[in-house]
């Protein structure tokens, strides 16, 4: 039962072979024969289906609209984080200034209890000059004294052994040598 079919009939269902005579040049040239139908299909929609170019027409303009709101809200935070930097730089700006007011206060204050502290220093080294001046011509004057004292006593004491008759041997105690007095 296996009866034999035409050739004509068989052809549909076999695979078609590359014809040998085509180059490859011409296999390029192909698809884009193919792709200006899809294009004419495309068109052919379009005409049958205005509603359509028209939805084309608006997605390109929201696509459109959507680019240039990036554009626009990528500007707009640049400028932004631009005024926030310029009011950060404002703010430590003055932060520096009252510093500094505040570290001239404390200086001038520290520069004036110094300046207290030196004076009173200079008053005290002063008295204690004058103290040391004062005490310095109190021990010359009990120098003197001294001096004086010693040479009445021993004025007294030469005149005390002249009277006695005895020789005072000058740095020697006032005792004579043993022996006895000389005559």
């Amino acid at each position: 039962m296996t009866s034999a079919a035409p050739a004509h009939r068989a052809a549909p269902h076999m695979a078609q072979s590359p014809d040998p005579t085509t180059t490859p040049q011409a296999q390029i040239a192909a698809p884009s024969a193919e792709a200006k139908t899809a294009r004419s299909r495309l068109r052919d929609q379009i005409a049958e289906n205005p509603l359509g170019g028209l939805m084309m027409a608006v997605l390109a303009f929201l696509g459109t609209v959507v680019v240039a709101l990036l554009i626009f809200t990528l500007n707009s935070l640049g400028e932004r984080i631009d005024r926030v930097e310029v009011r950060l730089v404002e703010q430590l700006d003055g932060v520096e200034m009252r510093l500094v007011e505040q570290l001239d206060g404390v200086e001038m204050r520290l520069g004036a209890r110094i300046d207290g502290v030196e004076a009173r220093m200079d008053g005290l080294e002063a008295r204690m000059d004058a103290g040391f001046a004062e005490h310095g011509a109190q021990i010359a004057g009990l120098d003197r004294k001294l001096a004086a004292l010693i040479a009445h006593l021993n004025a007294t004491e030469a005149v005390d052994a002249a009277l006695e008759h005895r020789l005072l041997i000058p740095n020697a105690s006032a005792r004579e040598p043993e022996g006895g007095p000389l005559s």
